[in-house]
């Protein structure tokens, strides 16, 4: 890959900070699947806010999610994927880390 004039780090730094987005993601993505399970096993635990806001917030974003795990997945393995897709796949990424962090602050208070 060639260095894109004018951007840091270049494209060759494109693979670590999708990968650094998706390994900050992906414990959040993690929890909220075990909550799934969870809800699922014992429907009372909805009331819990922690366990509902992580299940609301995965139902809601999970095309989301598996889009950009399958991108990350792809890149790891080598595929090529053009910048573009990488560059959405990390923004996506850090909206969606952005938007579980502010939902967790909230149920926290």
């Amino acid at each position: 890959m060639q260095e894109i004039p004018g951007r840091s780090g270049g494209a060759e730094s494109r693979p670590r900070n999708l990968a650094e987005s998706w390994q900050r993601l992906a414990p959040a993505v993690e929890d909220s699947i075990l909550y799934r399970y969870e809800v699922v096993k014992y429907p009372d635990h909805w009331s819990d806010p922690w366990a509902a806001t992580h299940v609301k917030w995965l139902i809601s974003f999970e095309p989301e999610i598996a889009a950009i795990q399958t991108i990350y997945e792809a890149q790891r393995r080598g595929i090529e994927i053009s910048v573009a897709t990488v560059d959405a796949a990390k923004m996506a990424a850090d909206t969606l880390f952005k938007t579980i962090s502010k939902a967790r602050e909230q149920v926290s208070y």
